[in-house]
Parts: structure tokens; C-alpha cells; sequence
């Protein structure tokens, strides 16, 4: 499992040249999230499957192309029963997945997915019980 850090900033890893180097504008962690999503565009409806989720956007594994910019309806259940359903927009489609931005995101959504992002990278930071217990 992995939890993938936000940069906002030029990567300059040495050992890419500068033509692979990609400027990430994600602000904050991702953490995988493999759950059904529903996509309401007003003029089409789709359903994809959660890739990764943070504070302030999704990604989703989908098969149409949506239109960057374009702002839609999203649906989505956080594995502690939490149903996120929010106002994203499009920045990025590119094969089979789109990259939402959460748009006019109120409280009560910000600190339910806050608490699933800390909470999934929380359990990363710490061993199992049994690992804790063993003697090696």
C-alpha cells in the first residue's frame, strides 16, 4: 500500500531528464480508495471505479473521455460509510482515467475525507499488533 505525497513544486529528481519531468499541482496526499463512482455530467451519466481520493480531488478509472473543465455531479463511498457526494470538475483525462477537482466543498465533506486521508496513512505509520508483539 501506498500513500502518494503531493508536490507543489517542479519535480527535479537528477536521474529523469528534463523532458519526464512533470510539474504535480496536487496539494495534498493521496490514498488508494477502490470503490464505485457515479458521474453525472447533466448531458451523460457514467460510473467508474475510485483510483485514489484526497482532500481536494479523485481520481477515477473511467471508460469515456469527459472534457477538461467541465463540471459534474460525483457520488462516491468513503469504506468508513461515508457517502461523498460533491460538485468536481475535470482537469485532466487521459485514457482510461479522469482527474476530478472537488469544487464548493463544504465542512462537513472536507473533514470526513480529511479523517479518511490521516487515518489510511496512519495505519502506514504504525506496525500490525502481531509485528509489534513477535520476538524476533
Amino acid at each position: 500500500m501506498h500513500v502518494f505525497r503531493g508536490m507543489a513544486a517542479l519535480d527535479s529528481t537528477p536521474t529523469r531528464p528534463v523532458s519526464e519531468r512533470v510539474l504535480d499541482r496536487r496539494g495534498h496526499d493521496r490514498v488508494p480508495l477502490t470503490v464505485p463512482a457515479m458521474l453525472d455530467a447533466q448531458v451523460s451519466h457514467h460510473t467508474g471505479r475510485c483510483r485514489n481520493v484526497s482532500q481536494s480531488g479523485l481520481a477515477v478509472d473511467l471508460s469515456a473521455h469527459l472534457p477538461v473543465g467541465i463540471k459534474l455531479e460525483v457520488y462516491f463511498e468513503l469504506p468508513n460509510g461515508v457517502g461523498v457526494e460533491i460538485t468536481a470538475q475535470v482537469v485532466r483525462c487521459t485514457g482510461d482515467e479522469v482527474a476530478l477537482h472537488f469544487v464548493d466543498m463544504n465542512a462537513e465533506l472536507l473533514f470526513a475525507l480529511r479523517s479518511f486521508c490521516e487515518s489510511y496513512a496512519g495505519q502506514l505509520a504504525f506496525p500490525a499488533a502481531d509485528d509489534r508483539l513477535s520476538v524476533h
